[in-house]
């Protein structure tokens, strides 16, 4: 079984671990974050919650231009409140290292007029 997620949205700069904010707005930037992910997961699998006990997920990002890219684990960091948001949704049980795993590497692809766009493609492992 394979469910993707698409939302056209970037996670926020504030979620990066880079990035010199204070927690609490880290937090609410985290929180909008997996609300709408949580949203666009019930959308994509018709409110069905298939909950996968184990499933690999691919990420992939469509930026305007190069200067979005960012390396792997500040991406992972990122998107790690949409992982949450897929949780709360029902399409994966948990996100432990027992239940899923992250296919390598984080894809980006420029395009400006795609942009900006996040996929998450969960695939069920056996």
């Amino acid at each position: 079984m394979i469910i993707r997620i698409e939302m056209s949205i970037l996670p926020p700069k504030q979620l990066s671990p880079n990035a010199r904010v204070h927690w609490s707005v880290r937090h609410q930037y985290a929180s909008e974050l997996r609300v709408r992910t949580k949203f666009c997961a019930l959308e994509a699998t018709k409110y069905r919650h298939p909950s996968l006990s184990k499933a690999e997920v691919s990420i992939s990002f469509v930026v305007p231009d190069k200067r979005y890219i960012k390396d792997t684990d500040n991406a992972l960091a990122s998107i790690k409140a949409a992982i949450d948001g897929c949780v709360d949704a029902g399409i994966i049980v948990d996100d432990d290292p027992g239940t899923l795993t992250y296919k390598m590497p984080v894809e980006w692809t420029v395009d400006k007029r795609k942009s900006p766009l996040t996929v998450l493609e969960f695939r069920s492992i056996d």
